[in-house]
């Protein structure tokens, strides 16, 4: 019951806190304005709307007013003559246009498909049968040599201790809040 009383009290008082900054803003607009000026401003939230809507339809009005006296006026015909209204004489003789373009090749698909279906049923094929020891004895000895490779030489001490407070600046908490040093 008790939490009840306190929320709409906080209610309340948010709701005439709203009215008093509302008022204030309307009699400041109403000095800046110019207007109204000897009129008492509004004592309730519907003599403030209704206030409120006078004002959006006159500026409604006064666009409407100005959109209809601003529009642009027609802009004259031009006299110049266009390239394209300009009558061209007409060839006396014919022209006989050549291509420079060589004919199309034909390309036949088909037989290009069945040769890679040919090399493609040899790849299963040669995939399909079984491996013998010396294929295993190979594949052995090419995984043997790869492993004795040396590896990339390990970069700078200082060059990875700088990398990893790089690191701890992007990650890590911001200054402000990191604990004090001991």
């Amino acid at each position: 019951m008790d939490e009840v009383v306190v929320v709409l009290l906080i209610v309340a008082g948010v709701a005439a806190r709203i009215v008093s900054v509302a008022k204030r803003g309307y009699a400041r607009t109403i000095q800046a304005s110019g207007k109204g000026m000897g009129g008492p401003p509004p004592e309730t939230m519907s003599e403030l709307l209704a206030e409120m809507r006078s004002q959006l339809e006159g500026a409604r009005r006064k666009q409407q007013v100005e959109a209809r006296t601003t529009l642009p006026t027609p802009v004259a015909k031009s006299t110049r003559t266009r390239a394209a209204m300009v009558k061209r004489p007409l060839r006396a003789e014919p022209v006989d246009v050549m291509s420079v373009r060589p004919p199309p090749v034909q390309v036949d698909y088909d037989a290009e498909a069945a040769r890679l279906v040919a090399a493609r049923f040899a790849a299963a094929e040669a995939m399909a049968k079984g491996r013998s020891p010396a294929d295993h004895a190979a594949f052995d000895q090419r995984t043997r040599l790869s492993q004795s490779v040396a590896s990339a030489p390990q970069p700078h001490r200082l060059a990875r201790l700088r990398t990893a407070v790089i690191w701890q600046e992007i990650l890590g908490p911001p200054v402000s809040l990191r604990p004090p040093p001991d």
